[in-house]
Protein backbone atom coordinates (compact mmCIF):
# COMPACT_ATOMS: atom_id res chain seq x y z
CA UNK A 1 0.00 0.00 0.00
CA UNK A 2 1.29 3.53 -0.88
CA UNK A 3 1.63 6.37 1.25
CA UNK A 4 0.53 10.01 -0.38
CA UNK A 5 1.10 13.26 1.45
CA UNK A 6 -1.73 16.12 0.57
CA UNK A 7 -0.94 19.82 0.88
CA UNK A 8 0.87 22.50 0.30
CA UNK A 9 4.31 22.25 -1.79
CA UNK A 10 6.27 22.28 1.66
CA UNK A 11 4.23 19.84 3.41
CA UNK A 12 4.60 17.27 0.36
CA UNK A 13 8.31 17.77 -0.14
CA UNK A 14 8.52 17.29 3.55
CA UNK A 15 6.90 13.65 3.60
CA UNK A 16 8.65 13.10 -0.42
CA UNK A 17 12.31 13.10 1.67
CA UNK A 18 10.81 10.48 4.17
CA UNK A 19 9.98 8.28 0.96
CA UNK A 20 6.33 8.98 0.54
CA UNK A 21 4.57 9.92 -2.69
CA UNK A 22 2.87 13.37 -2.61
CA UNK A 23 0.22 15.93 -4.21
CA UNK A 24 0.89 19.69 -3.84
CA UNK A 25 -2.61 21.42 -3.91
CA UNK A 26 -3.09 25.09 -3.60
CA UNK A 27 -6.50 24.98 -1.92
CA UNK A 28 -9.04 23.25 0.14
CA UNK A 29 -11.31 22.06 -2.53
CA UNK A 30 -8.37 20.95 -4.79
CA UNK A 31 -7.02 19.28 -1.66
CA UNK A 32 -10.90 17.12 -1.61
CA UNK A 33 -10.42 16.09 -5.21
CA UNK A 34 -6.98 14.96 -5.35
CA UNK A 35 -8.52 12.50 -1.92
CA UNK A 36 -11.26 11.55 -3.79
CA UNK A 37 -9.03 10.60 -6.69
CA UNK A 38 -6.93 8.66 -4.10
CA UNK A 39 -9.36 6.59 -2.43
CA UNK A 40 -10.72 5.63 -5.63
CA UNK A 41 -6.98 4.40 -6.89
CA UNK A 42 -7.27 1.60 -4.18
CA UNK A 43 -3.64 1.35 -4.02
CA UNK A 44 -3.19 3.72 -1.61
CA UNK A 45 -3.24 2.75 2.44
CA UNK A 46 -2.41 5.89 4.30
CA UNK A 47 -3.29 9.79 3.36
CA UNK A 48 -1.94 12.56 4.88
CA UNK A 49 -3.56 15.81 4.49
CA UNK A 50 -2.38 19.10 5.71
CA UNK A 51 -4.37 20.59 8.30
CA UNK A 52 -4.30 23.94 7.06
CA UNK A 53 -6.28 23.51 3.96
CA UNK A 54 -8.24 20.32 6.04
CA UNK A 55 -9.44 22.68 8.87
CA UNK A 56 -11.61 24.37 5.68
CA UNK A 57 -13.06 21.40 4.58
CA UNK A 58 -14.11 19.75 8.04
CA UNK A 59 -17.62 18.49 7.54
CA UNK A 60 -16.88 16.65 3.99
CA UNK A 61 -13.35 15.44 5.58
CA UNK A 62 -15.71 14.03 8.47
CA UNK A 63 -18.17 12.23 5.46
CA UNK A 64 -15.16 11.06 3.41
CA UNK A 65 -13.90 9.32 6.71
CA UNK A 66 -16.75 7.76 7.75
CA UNK A 67 -17.33 6.44 4.87
CA UNK A 68 -14.51 4.37 3.78
CA UNK A 69 -12.12 2.39 6.09
CA UNK A 70 -9.06 2.06 3.90
CA UNK A 71 -7.16 4.52 2.74
CA UNK A 72 -6.51 5.81 6.49
CA UNK A 73 -6.45 9.31 6.54
CA UNK A 74 -4.60 11.74 8.93
CA UNK A 75 -4.32 15.16 9.09
CA UNK A 76 -1.01 16.60 10.67
CA UNK A 77 0.00 20.20 11.08
CA UNK A 78 1.87 21.89 8.53
CA UNK A 79 5.80 23.13 8.82
CA UNK A 80 5.67 26.24 10.67
CA UNK A 81 2.03 25.42 11.90
CA UNK A 82 0.43 24.73 15.06
CA UNK A 83 -0.34 21.67 16.62
CA UNK A 84 -3.54 21.75 17.49
CA UNK A 85 -5.88 19.87 20.35
CA UNK A 86 -8.21 17.64 18.73
CA UNK A 87 -11.78 16.92 20.13
CA UNK A 88 -12.34 12.83 19.58
CA UNK A 89 -15.78 13.37 20.97
CA UNK A 90 -17.13 16.04 18.57
CA UNK A 91 -15.28 14.14 15.53
CA UNK A 92 -18.03 10.87 16.64
CA UNK A 93 -20.44 13.02 17.11
CA UNK A 94 -19.92 14.63 13.63
CA UNK A 95 -19.63 11.30 11.94
CA UNK A 96 -22.63 9.89 13.89
CA UNK A 97 -25.29 12.99 12.31
CA UNK A 98 -23.77 12.34 8.53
Amino acid sequence: MRVVAVGSKIFVNAFRLLGAEGVEVSGPREMLEALRRLIEDGSVGLILLSDDFASEVAQELAVIKGKYAVPLIYELPSPGGEPRELDYMEMVRGLMSS
